[in-house]
């Protein structure tokens, strides 16, 4: 699913941080099963530790830190798009913030989307 990493670049992650590759793993199987969103720490962490050979921790720190990283330096219209007024100005979103909503954005957008190579899409 290409529009994960799209989404990702623009809220200011880039693929050198070590938590973009998780994060991509954990919005994909939030994805296919919307209990993750609801089971951070016990159930979508250790899946995307498994899938990538760490631990828990690792996962939630170097997600944690992209975040920070990144939106500071987000595309303002990427936010205002995906999470509206769901995280206040100025404020970092948790990594659950990050994940269930552009889930959910995706979802909710996926049948109005073009196929993938289409270049239609509202901002990206």
């Amino acid at each position: 699913m290409q529009r994960i990493p799209k989404i990702i670049k623009l809220l200011g992650i880039s693929p050198e941080h070590k938590g973009y590759q998780f994060l991509v793993k954990a919005i994909e199987l939030t994805m296919e099963d919307y209990e993750y969103a609801h089971n951070v720490t016990k159930s979508l962490y250790p899946d995307v530790a498994k899938e990538f050979g760490v631990n828990a921790y690792n996962v939630d720190t170097n997600i944690r830190r992209a975040i920070e990283y990144g939106w500071p330096n987000a595309d303002p219209i990427c936010k205002l798009t995906i999470f509206g007024n769901v995280v206040p100005p100025k404020t970092l979103p948790t990594v659950s913030c990050v994940v269930a909503t552009i889930a959910d954005y995706l979802k909710r957008n996926k049948a109005t989307n073009k196929s993938e190579g289409d270049k239609d899409y509202v901002w990206y």
